[in-house]
């Protein structure tokens, strides 16, 4: 799979599952931004278009499902 020309959110409070998804992500080509909370992904999500989001389900402050909701009404096409 290349993945040249798509970009991807990845979304955990976890650093180090952060760090090797985004290196594995790479290594296939796709660019990729990380964000440590739902309040940052939405952040994110405003400035930048994403092709695809990883999202954690249990995250600080925001829970994944909520995420995906505020993701989608930010960005209706995803």
């Amino acid at each position: 799979m290349n993945g040249i020309g798509k970009t991807i959110l990845l979304v955990d409070d976890d650093r180090q599952i952060l760090e090797s998804l985004k290196v594995i992500l790479e290594s296939e080509g796709y660019a990729v931004e990380t964000a440590e909370s739902g309040e940052e992904a939405v952040t994110k999500n405003k400035s930048n278009v994403f092709d695809a989001a990883f999202l954690d389900i249990r995250l600080p402050g925001m829970q994944g499902t909520e995420l995906l909701a505020a993701l989608h009404k930010e960005s209706p096409g995803w």
